[in-house]
């Protein structure tokens, strides 16, 4: 019955964001993302039945000191990532493909929005 209940809240509810979350470095050239607490019973769903997930980072506004090719992009998207159990919070690994922009936005302490989209629901 709870299986059919979130399946059924999954079709309806296409994307869920959370706002406004830092970039923290795990270890050296792994950076993660926490998601807000406020879809726990939804990422506890998706983290139980592995599903993939697409995530798309969208970068605040950076300061005129930025690298060039950071100024070029807003939004960076990394698809089939899986949401992962810290305790009792949720998290998603970024993409190690932009670790220079993680490194530059964790340096800056920017805060980033994004949004999930659930797959194959």
């Amino acid at each position: 019955m709870v299986d059919k209940m979130f399946k059924e809240y999954l079709t309806i509810m296409k994307v869920f964001p959370s706002r406004q979350r830092s970039i923290i470095r795990e270890s050296q050239g792994v950076f993660k993302v926490y998601l807000t607490n406020e879809f726990n019973d939804v990422w506890g769903y998706l983290c139980e039945k592995q599903a993939k997930v697409d995530v798309l980072v969208i970068l605040p506004e950076l300061p005129s000191n930025a690298p060039d090719f950071l100024r070029l992009i807003d939004k960076i998207v990394m698809r089939k990532r899986r949401i992962v159990r810290e305790h009792s919070r949720f998290k998603v690994y970024l993409s190690k493909k932009y670790n220079n922009v993680w490194t530059f936005l964790y340096r800056l302490n920017a805060k980033v929005d994004i949004l999930v989209f659930p797959q194959g629901f």
